[in-house]
């Protein structure tokens, strides 16, 4: 931990940045966002302040573990800020899937809520949590290559913990959800839709207010292959990367949930290689994605009418290798990436009337293989 403190502290030093390993505690929810991100390698989350003013972060508490023999893939805030959860496939040979909770401290900083809770099904790739901090979704892949072992699993939330509730069955390799913020709608992106299609599709749920049980409405063909991420955004529009066919596929919500597509999707102008992760920004019309493999992030104009996607203006920004995940602070001031190969953390500032992002602003080295990123 000294030897990766150092090389952090030498390198925002060189970028006229400052950064400390501190507990004090700093409570203007205004100037500072927490900011926390799992390590693959140390099989760990680790948390951090951000001042808004300038970017520095400042790291509070300590690297805490995600569990023995796990590899964390994704990770989110309740969205009252006092809980976190992280989904974690198991290492072989005595690694199992689970879900690792913990609580928020004032300061930013973790503390565990206890053992691990076992997955609902196989492979878990994604969570997702309501508006009201009811209830945690799990999207779980299934067993690779076999078809109908893909499931959402539902939690109920009681604070920092969580106690299984149900199970349905969705179509193969559930790999991204989303909720919406305004109903009761979870959104699933699927890689392989029904027979007899085959093609990647966006699954719609409705779940109970009182159980968080779930009953599909209906599926929608994104007209791209290999759906990886989903989102949506403050005026509800909904966007699907498809890492195979590099296009970003764009839905208007109705008033009952169902989707249609925006104008002109599927979107590939300017999209990079293997679109995976995405995020809307909280205060403005822009939508931000991680090219994977082509190691930037490519921006987007929402078009506030019809949700159609244009490119900005430049359109990609370099991060480092392998950006797998991505986020921004809830101001829309800095946007951050996991890069899972270089390892370290992109973080770039956004021109909030332009969208312009970069140059990049901070290249923070990390412990090893960054691979899932939340910010509060």
């Amino acid at each position: 931990m000294k030897f990766r403190w150092l090389m952090g502290v030498l390198l925002l030093m060189s970028l006229g940045f400052w950064i400390a390993c501190s507990t004090t505690s700093i409570t203007s929810s205004t100037t500072i966002a927490d900011l926390l991100f799992t390590s693959q390698g140390d099989m760990s989350v680790l948390s951090y302040q951000v001042n808004l003013a300038n970017g520095a972060l400042t790291q509070v508490g300590s690297e805490i573990t995600t569990g023995s023999n796990t590899m964390p893939v994704a990770i989110k805030f309740t969205p009252d800020g006092k809980s976190a959860f992280v989904v974690n496939k198991g290492v072989p040979p005595g690694g199992s899937d689970s879900i690792a909770t913990y609580s928020v401290n004032g300061d930013g900083s973790l503390t565990s809520s206890g053992p691990n809770v076992a997955a609902g099904g196989p492979s878990p790739a994604a969570l997702a949590i309501d508006a009201s901090s009811k209830f945690l979704f799990v999207a779980n892949e299934g067993i690779g290559g076999i078809s109908g072992t893909s499931s959402i699993s539902v939690y109920t939330i009681s604070g920092s913990t969580i106690t299984f509730s149900s199970n349905t069955p969705t179509d193969d390799f559930a790999t991204a959800l989303a909720v919406s913020s305004t109903s009761n709608f979870l959104y699933v992106a699927n890689s392989i839709g029904a027979l007899p299609l085959l093609q990647g599709e966006v699954t719609q749920y409705s779940f109970d207010s009182t159980t968080g049980a779930l009953t599909k409405v209906n599926s929608y063909i994104t007209g791209g292959t290999t759906p990886a991420g989903v989102a949506i955004n403050k005026k509800g529009y909904l966007y699907v990367t498809n890492f195979g066919s590099n296009n970003i596929s764009g839905f208007m919500i109705a008033s009952d949930g169902t989707l249609s597509p925006t104008p002109k999707s599927p979107y590939s102008l300017s999209t990079g290689a293997g679109p995976q992760a995405l995020v809307a920004d909280p205060a403005e019309d822009f939508l931000y994605v991680a090219d994977y493999s082509s190691n930037q992030v490519s921006g987007f104009l929402i078009s506030a009418a019809s949700g159609e996607l244009s490119a900005l203006n430049p359109n990609a920004v370099s991060t480092g290798i392998g950006p797998s995940d991505i986020a921004m602070d809830p101001t829309g001031v800095y946007l951050f990436t996991t890069n899972i190969g270089s390892p370290s953390l992109s973080v770039f500032h956004l021109d909030y009337s332009t969208g312009r992002l970069g140059p990049i602003q901070m290249d923070f080295l990390t412990p090893g293989q960054p691979s899932a990123i939340a910010l509060h």
